[in-house]
């Protein structure tokens, strides 16, 4: 029993790991985008015209 409640706890503390990467990652991603976003806007309003490629 003490097994099963260990590779529980295991699995748990895995899922949470996971989850925590995941969302770690989408706010990353988020963050690029806006700050993508910012520079556009600053270069279109200087005259440039700037695309992203990524």
């Amino acid at each position: 029993m003490k097994t099963t409640m260990q590779k529980s706890n295991e699995q748990g503390l895995f899922i949470d790991v996971l989850a925590e990467m995941i969302c770690q990652y989408l706010d990353a991603k988020q963050e690029l985008q806006q700050r993508a976003d910012y520079w556009l806007k600053l270069f279109k309003s200087v005259g440039i015209e700037a695309k992203i490629v990524a």
